[in-house]
């Protein structure tokens, strides 16, 4: 990060710039679905297709799980 003293590309000076674009840390739908997909049991190979709503189902019940043990995890590490 950078602190920027003078006025450019119409902002007000003072303003922090990382130097790193938005969109480099977007994922698209597509990647995202295969992501959880693998969690349920999708093995990705080059035969194999689209993923299917089972194995997207259960993916997403392992996100929720992870999810539910990190909030009960901060809860009980909380200081």
């Amino acid at each position: 990060m950078t602190w920027c003293s003078t006025p450019k590309n119409g902002r007000p000076p003072g303003w922090w710039r990382t130097g790193k674009s938005r969109r480099r840390n977007r994922h698209r739908l597509g990647e995202m679905v295969r992501l959880v997909a693998r969690l349920g049991g999708f093995l990705g190979r080059k035969s194999d297709g689209k993923p299917g709503p089972k194995a997207i189902w259960e993916g997403m019940e392992k996100v929720r799980q992870y999810a539910v043990g990190i909030e009960v995890g901060k809860a009980v590490y909380a200081t």
